[in-house]
C-alpha cells in the first residue's frame, strides 16, 4: 500500500490524499486532515478491494541524443541501438534531435520498426524532441509543443492498451550554463512546464511525466524549486537531492561521459561524470505506481568519476564494449524507472479496444492496402499522416463487426502513420513507401 499526502501549511486550503494498494489510483481531498478519518478510510478502500489485480509494467527511458542529425551522426545510431537493446524502455523519449531524417533514422536504425512506433516530427526553434513507443502497448494520441524563448517543450498523449489509462509525457530541454542569466532562462522554461501541469491536473489527467535535460546545477534552482517544491506543484523526484562534484551523489550523475569534447563522437563537452542534468520526474499519482528501486542512471556504477570519463576506472556496471558505447553515443547517460498500472482482471478484456489496423504489402512499393479489425459494429475514423502530422487522407466509416480492407491511397515514398480511432480506443502502426 502506497499513501501520499498533501497537507498544506495553510489550514484553509485542501490537503489531498493519494491512495494506491492493490487498486487504481484513489485520489480524496479532506478540509483538515484527522487521523482518525485518515485510518477509518485507509481500512474502507482496503475491505472494498475484493478484485483480483495485474499489472502493466511500464519502463520508461530520457536519453539526450546529443545535437542527432544526419551530418552529426558519426557512427553513434549502432551505438545507441547496443545501449536500448540492454535498457529495454517501453516508452523511449530523447531531446537534441535536429531534423526529421534523423529522427527517422534512429527509429529505422537504433529501433527495431516491427516493435516500435514513433511521434510525429515537428521542426521547432533549435533542437527537438520525439517520443518512440512499443505499439503492442500504446497508440499514439496527440503531440503539442509549448514555446520558450530558446526551444519548445514537448508535450506527448499516449494510450495504454492494456488498461485504457492515458499518459502525458513532456521531454524538456533546458538552456545550458551555469550563470545567473542561463538559471533565470531555466526558470522561466520551467514555469511554462509547471503552468502546463497545473492544467493538466485541473482536467482531471494526472498520469505525468517529465523528464529530458534540464540542466540544473542543484536542488536550490528557482526552476527546480519551482517544478517540485512549491505547494501547487506537482512533480516529485523518485532520487530527491544531489550535490554537483561530490563523491556522495556520484550515483546519480549523468553529465558528461567524457573528459573532453570529441568530435568523432558527436562533440558535446567534457568535464567528467560530475553533473545530474538529466531527471525523470513523476507526478504523485504516477510516483504512487511507481516501483521501488526502479530509477536508474544507466552505465553509472556509483564510482566517483570526478572529471573522469564513464570507462575510467573500468565501469563495473556495464561491459567495456557498453562503456565506450556510452561514451560516445552521447555527453549524457540515459536515464529509467518503472511504472506499474494495475488493472482488473475481471476487466481486463474489456480495457482492450480489440481494434486493429495493419498496411500492407510492408514496404508498399506499387499500391498497397489497408486492414482495419473492429469486434463490434460501430464507426470508425481511420487516417493517414506523414511524419510531420499533417494528414494526407482520412476516412469515416461504418463498420459491421469483422474485418475491412481498402485501397491505400498513392504517396510518396517516405514513412507514414495509419491511424485507427473508434469508440473505445485507438490503434496506430508507422508504415513505409518506397517508390
Amino acid at each position: 500500500m502506497a499513501v501520499f499526502v498533501f497537507k498544506p501549511e495553510n489550514k484553509n486550503r485542501i490537503a489531498v490524499v493519494f491512495f494506491r494498494i492493490f487498486t487504481p489510483l484513489v485520489v480524496v481531498p479532506i478540509q483538515e486532515f484527522d487521523m482518525k478519518f485518515f485510518l477509518l478510510l485507509c481500512l474502507a478502500i482496503v475491505c472494498c478491494a475484493t478484485h483480483a489485480y495485474a499489472g502493466e509494467t511500464i519502463r520508461i527511458c530520457t536519453y539526450h541524443l546529443l545535437n542527432y542529425s544526419m551530418e552529426n551522426e558519426d557512427g553513434r545510431t549502432a551505438q545507441f541501438k547496443a545501449i536500448i537493446e540492454q535498457i529495454k524502455p517501453d516508452i523511449l523519449v530523447v531531446q537534441d534531435v535536429v531534423s526529421q531524417e534523423a529522427a527517422f533514422k534512429f527509429f529505422t536504425d537504433a529501433l527495431d520498426p516491427q516493435a516500435w512506433s514513433l511521434s510525429t516530427f515537428t521542426d521547432g526553434p533549435d533542437t527537438d524532441n520525439m517520443v518512440y513507443f512499443k505499439f503492442d502497448k500504446f497508440a499514439f494520441l496527440d503531440a503539442v509543443h509549448h514555446p520558450t524563448a530558446l526551444r519548445n517543450i514537448s508535450e506527448y498523449s499516449l494510450f495504454l492498451k492494456a488498461t485504457g489509462d492515458t499518459i502525458t509525457v513532456f521531454s524538456a530541454h533546458l538552456t545550458s550554463g551555469d550563470s545567473n542569466a542561463d538559471a533565470a532562462a531555466r526558470d522561466a522554461e520551467s514555469d511554462v512546464l509547471r503552468n502546463r501541469i497545473l492544467g493538466l491536473v485541473q482536467e482531471s489527467k494526472t498520469n505525468i511525466v517529465a523528464c529530458g535535460n534540464f540542466n540544473f546545477y542543484s536542488t536550490e534552482e528557482m526552476g527546480y524549486i519551482r517544478l517540485l517544491l512549491f505547494d501547487t506543484s506537482f512533480l516529485h523526484d523518485p532520487m530527491g537531492g544531489w550535490v554537483r562534484n561530490e563523491e556522495a551523489s556520484a550515483a546519480l550523475y549523468t553529465q558528461s561521459t567524457r573528459t573532453t569534447a570529441d568530435g568523432a563522437c558527436g562533440g558535446g563537452v567534457g568535464g567528467g561524470l560530475d553533473d545530474r542534468f538529466d531527471l525523470l520526474l513523476l507526478s504523485y499519482p504516477m510516483l504512487a505506481r511507481y516501483v521501488d528501486g526502479s530509477y536508474k542512471v544507466y552505465g553509472n556504477d556509483g564510482q566517483p568519476r570526478l572529471n573522469k570519463s564513464i570507462n575510467d576506472p573500468v565501469n563495473t556496471a556495464v561491459t567495456a564494449e557498453l562503456a565506450a558505447a556510452l561514451r560516445c553515443a552521447s555527453d549524457h547517460l540515459p536515464v529509467y524507472a518503472d511504472v506499474v498500472f494495475d488493472t482488473p482482471t475481471d476487466v481486463r478484456e474489456t480495457a482492450i479496444s480489440g481494434l486493429e489496423v495493419k498496411v500492407y504489402p510492408m514496404p508498399v512499393t506499387e499500391q498497397g492496402s489497408i486492414e482495419i479489425f473492429s469486434p463490434v459494429a460501430q464507426q470508425v475514423v481511420v487516417t493517414v499522416s506523414d511524419v510531420a502530422g499533417r494528414c494526407c487522407a482520412s476516412y469515416n466509416v461504418a463498420i459491421e463487426a469483422g474485418r475491412r480492407v481498402f485501397p491505400l491511397p498513392v504517396l510518396p515514398a517516405g514513412v507514414y502513420y495509419c491511424q485507427l480511432l473508434g469508440a473505445d480506443g485507438a490503434e496506430a502502426v508507422p508504415f513505409t513507401v518506397v517508390r
